[in-house]
């Protein structure tokens, strides 16, 4: 079957692959996160620009060590190999509980997060 079923299906295949990602972010689930995510993944928040499971992982186990982040979706978006994400991410700053809202635009290509870029109100960088 050709047509709008099958971009139907990609979108929430594309969809669901963010939903995975976001799951293992929140259960601290570094190995679940980077299987979302292509080998050669390009992932830009804040003053970071990383590139490779070999830079993200790292990254992604130290900031769930020192911040303790969760993240809820508020909406998800989700278009032609694209999903937007309307996030709230609640962490710990040097003690405090903090709020943020946060969007997500992640490029999916073959199942994975390919390229994301993270939009923290305030300051990415903490």
């Amino acid at each position: 079957m050709t047509g709008k079923g099958d971009a139907s299906d990609s979108v929430r295949d594309e969809e669901r692959v963010v939903r995975r990602h976001l799951a293992a972010f929140n259960a601290g689930d570094v190995s679940g996160l980077a299987g979302t995510l292509a080998p050669d993944v390009m992932w830009l928040t804040g003053q970071d620009r990383l590139v490779g499971l070999a830079e993200v992982e790292p990254f992604f186990a130290r900031a769930m060590a020192a911040l303790r982040p969760q993240l809820e979706v508020h909406r998800l978006v989700a278009d032609s190999g694209v999903v937007m994400a309307e996030l709230i991410e609640r962490l710990t700053h040097d003690g405090e509980a903090q709020t943020y809202p946060l969007v997500g635009v992640y490029d999916i290509a073959d199942g994975r997060i390919v390229r994301a870029a993270i939009y923290r109100e305030g300051t990415a960088d903490l």
